[in-house]
């Protein structure tokens, strides 16, 4: 099976509940048109700058990055790039950030192959990509903390825009997910019948449950994946 990427990404609830769930959401300037305004789950690509190990791997590092931990450089918020003296006073303390990142402990859930044509992205070739869905119940001190900051209008990520969805959004269909991830948050929630996610009109994109998440990239190569581009490498700097 070749990919054309490896995701690995985290849907984050209250310890307690599933009735809220923290998302990104892409927004205006999000390169795929269709998704813009639809909301996905937290997290990003291998490989990282000096390359990813395993799917848990690039995830904790892209919750580092994204949580603010490692560096608030230049960002794009909103379509915009801002320099970080224009952002700052809008992110939330760093001690504060850290109490959430440190809060957020991944266990994997599945893997999902996500099939999606060249025209449907505005790209010439048809893409293959895996995404290693992972969640994480935080305490409610935490994710109260993430709702009062977000309701100050406090940046918490680094990298674009920030949502809490309740379960009702989900299931209505007011808010809908890019890159098959109504399906992957409905199947994690075990939402079938009345309260299933709503199917979504995406006649380019394919998604399908294919395994358990594993424990390195190299067993997923082991297994007959190939990658266009190796999740344990450190990509090639851009000339």
């Amino acid at each position: 099976m070749k990919v054309s990427h490896h995701a690995a990404s985290i849907a984050i609830f209250p310890e307690r509940t599933r009735e809220r769930i923290l998302v990104a959401v892409y927004d205006e300037g999000y390169p795929v048109v269709p998704f813009r305004g639809h909301y996905c789950l937290i997290g990003g690509n291998a490989p990282g700058k000096n390359g990813d190990a395993s799917p848990r791997a690039t995830l904790e590092r892209e919750l580092t990055e994204e949580f603010g931990l490692e560096k608030q450089e230049d960002e794009e918020l909103a379509g915009v790039t801002y320099k970080a003296t224009e952002l700052e006073g809008r992110f939330a303390d760093r001690k504060e950030l850290e109490q959430i990142r440190q809060a957020i402990i991944p266990t994997p859930f599945a893997d999902y192959l996500v099939m999606v044509s060249g025209k449907f992205r505005g790209k010439p070739d048809d893409a293959q990509l895996l995404c290693s869905a992972h969640y994480a119940g935080i305490g409610n001190a935490a994710f109260e903390l993430v709702e009062a900051r977000l309701r100050e209008g406090k940046i918490i990520r680094a990298e674009g825009l920030t949502r809490i969805l309740t379960l009702d959004e989900v299931t209505n269909g007011k808010v809908r997910g890019a890159w098959g991830y109504g399906q992957i948050l409905g199947d994690m929630l075990n939402l079938r019948g009345f309260r299933g996610v709503p199917e979504y009109p995406f006649p380019n994109l394919v998604v399908a449950r294919v395994g358990e998440v594993l424990g390195s990239y190299a067993k997923y190569k082991v297994e007959g994946v190939e990658y266009q581009k190796d999740p344990e490498k450190a990509p090639e700097p851009k000339s």
